[in-house]
């Protein structure tokens, strides 16, 4: 598996070339799917490590929200320690991000 990662890195013409290979694509796909969730799992992490240490969370709005309000922004970081997103939004001023439907 740790060759399959080094061609991703370094050598894609070689990975196309072998996941042409009809023989060799059941073993690539099951190694490339685990490389893939391996590497997803570490972005996540590593995010939520970045994110609690400065202290903020991310808050999504409704997608229906942000339609009908085009100035609405679809995400944006709440201080961690508050009660809930509007004491967030007091608190910083943001309260045009809550209108009413």
């Amino acid at each position: 598996m740790i060759g399959h990662v080094e061609l991703i890195l370094k050598n894609r013409p070689r990975l196309h070339r072998l996941i042409r290979n009809p023989v060799r694509q059941p073993e690539l796909v099951t190694n490339l799917l685990a490389i893939s969730l391996i590497a997803f799992t570490f972005f996540g992490v590593s995010m939520t490590i970045v994110l609690r240490s400065a202290h903020v969370w991310p808050q999504l709005t409704a997608i229906v929200d942000v339609l009908r309000h085009p100035d609405e922004r679809l995400i944006w970081f709440c201080p961690t320690g508050l009660k809930n997103a509007l004491e967030a939004t007091e608190m910083a001023g943001w309260t045009t991000f809550f209108r009413p439907i």
